[in-house]
């Protein structure tokens, strides 16, 4: 046997397997994401899914790709996944495209997306919660990016987007609670889309103003008052096609917001000892930073204008009752029945609401119309706040009503 070289077994380095050692670091790292290579139909030779990966922290990386088509198109995207242990976890993406669908020299179809999801741990943060929802973005996207999503037939094929972000806050040892939320809905089809941004609910549970929280002896009938109060806003836009979302005219002459708030004041309390007397009022408060103005143009067509500007419109509304309770007991002679106990429950109510649909009201006008003989004339009312969130007071209610209601209770 020729000479060798073996190890310290003896056998020759001829029967070794080669094998590399790569060292595995703790720190975070980054690096460049290699392409695939392929042909599109349409269009034509590509590039795809090239870019580079960075390791921002323990918590958050972020992904960059892009794709290149031989007739000029191109997709771009980048990716933010992020995650905290016991707090939050999500992602954000954003994506755009632009794609030579059209004949040579025609402006190319472009587009944008944008993905994120947030979810909070309940136990992170006591009293309070977070979550978000987004899937927006223009109505082609998907029919024009579909080997972004692997030609998903579902996907190619949904006919609506929407989106929500929720906010709520409790707040510990008191009586006040605040939602809010911020919600989209997209017609793929019809090419619209509707905004809420936002929606606020702010509310106080029932409370005894004038009570005394030290109080020791029986509640006065004044300590038993209640009141309570929640108060909403809303900024939203209805139905508006994507090509005017951004228009300036969109968020003047489309945008319907305004503030209601509402306060209702009840007491319960015992009259004389006998008699059980229960009071309510409710007022209702609403602030519009637009109203509406009708009048009649030619030939007696109704145009509509809206005018900017704060307004406000309050109404209130009244109901007291008063009841008590008769006990009788009807006996019977030489009868298997012996006696019928009964009681009686007369009561009495009351209530009571303004007329607020006249026109001494300031929000209540009349419109006529321009016509001259032979045409007849036309007259309109309306109220400047009859296209706004939350109406306007109207109506009018003044009522009193006596019931005795007699109920055999039972049979001795």
């Amino acid at each position: 046997m020729g000479p060798g070289l073996f190890n310290d077994r003896g056998d020759t380095f001829a029967n070794w397997r080669p094998f590399w050692l790569f060292p595995k670091t703790n720190s975070r790292t980054s690096g460049v994401l290699l392409p695939t290579f392929g042909e599109d139909a349409t269009l034509g030779f590509f590039l795809r899914d090239f870019g580079y990966y960075i390791g921002l922290s323990d918590y958050a990386d972020l992904t960059n790709m892009g794709t290149y088509y031989s007739n000029g198109s191109y997709e771009v995207s980048s990716a933010l996944d992020y995650m905290k242990r016991y707090k939050y976890s999500g992602g954000l993406k954003l994506s755009y495209g632009s794609h030579n669908y059209a004949l040579p020299g025609d402006p190319p179809s472009r587009d944008f997306h944008i993905d994120w999801r947030h979810q909070q741990n309940p136990s992170a943060s006591p009293g309070s919660t977070f979550s978000a929802s987004v899937n927006a973005g223009t109505s082609s996207y998907y029919q024009n990016n579909p080997a972004s999503n692997n030609y998903n037939l579902q996907t190619l094929t949904q006919n609506s987007l929407a989106s929500s972000i929720a906010y709520s806050r409790t707040w510990a040892g008191t009586p006040f609670n605040l939602t809010t939320s911020l919600s989209h809905s997209q017609d793929l089809v019809r090419k619209t889309v509707s905004l809420t941004l936002p929606d606020i609910n702010f509310s106080m549970t029932s409370i005894n103003p004038f009570d005394k929280k030290d109080r020791v002896d029986e509640q006065k009938w004044y300590q038993k008052i209640t009141m309570a109060y929640t108060m909403q806003a809303s900024n939203s836009i209805r139905s508006v096609p994507e090509s005017q979302l951004f228009k300036s005219e969109t968020f003047t002459k489309r945008l319907q917001n305004g503030i209601q708030h509402n306060v209702p004041i009840g007491v319960n309390f015992n009259l004389f000892d006998y008699f059980q007397f229960s009071g309510s009022m409710n007022y209702t408060d609403r602030w519009y930073f637009q109203s509406v103005r009708q009048r009649f143009a030619r030939a007696d067509s109704l145009v509509t204008d809206t005018v900017p500007g704060f307004t406000r419109v309050g109404n209130y509304s009244l109901n007291a009752s008063l009841s008590t309770r008769l006990y009788g007991l009807l006996n019977f002679k030489n009868s298997k029945l012996m006696a019928i106990r009964h009681v009686i429950t007369p009561n009495i109510g009351f209530s009571y609401t303004p007329d607020y649909s006249g026109l001494n009201r300031p929000y209540n006008r009349l419109i006529v119309s321009n016509a001259t003989v032979p045409y007849p004339v036309i007259y309109q009312r309306y109220s400047i706040y009859q296209s706004s969130l939350y109406g306007g007071p109207s109506g009018v209610s003044r009522r009193v009503s006596v019931l005795v209601l007699i109920i055999i209770w039972k049979l001795n």
